[in-house]
């Protein structure tokens, strides 16, 4: 990392700090600003980063309660379709541009060993994928209902963050979207240094 910082240095001509060569020092402060800068183009206000980095250090430092390859097995028997059920739904949620659809997608993929078939799903336009109504969610998967045949579970990127828990409460109340699909996870946790990185 040292050397590619002396190249972008040199490269440029500046002496501008180029933090992205020191991701893991400077990750705290790229989260933070990744999501001030979310609230402010919302017109919300923000903690100051003292307060955010007494609650990002107590969840970094936390200890790991469980380790996820010794889950597998009861993961797979949960997401496995049967005969008549609905498909089983993995919602990934995250600000806008974090990389919440690259993770729903590398889900997918990384379920298909535990013998899960799997599909991805996000809203069709960049418009749509900002801006959360839960009828055109629910609408989006619909007209995609015949690609989610034989399918055990659809890994799907959801736009919504701050409303989150609203979003899932109209869905389950949906009984359009309940005749189709099951919410077994959700996954929020969607590192804001991809923000960063884009």
């Amino acid at each position: 990392m040292v050397e590619n910082k002396e190249i972008y240095d040199a490269h440029h001509g500046s002496e501008f700090a180029n933090f992205c060569h020191k991701r893991k020092e400077y990750r705290e402060l790229f989260d933070f600003q990744a999501i001030q800068e979310f609230n402010l183009l919302k017109g919300k206000v923000f903690v100051p980063f003292n307060q955010f980095a007494d609650v990002y250090r107590e969840v970094q430092n936390r200890p790991k309660a469980i380790d996820l390859d010794s889950t597998k097995d009861q993961m797979a028997a949960k997401l496995r379709r049967e005969k008549g059920a609905p498909i089983s739904m993995i919602l990934v949620s995250g600000i806008p541009g974090s990389g919440k659809g690259r993770l729903a997608n590398s889900i997918a993929k990384l379920l298909v060993p535990l013998q899960l078939k799997t599909s991805f799903f996000k809203m069709p336009t960049v418009q749509q994928s900002t801006k959360y109504v839960t009828a055109d969610f629910v609408k989006a998967l619909k007209a995609e209902q015949a690609s989610f045949e034989g399918v055990d579970v659809l890994v799907a990127a959801l736009p919504s963050y701050h409303h989150l828990k609203k979003a899932i409460f109209e869905l389950r109340k949906s009984e359009e979207f309940t005749a189709m699909f099951d919410i077994k996870f959700v996954v929020t946790k969607v590192m804001a240094m991809n923000f960063w990185s884009n």
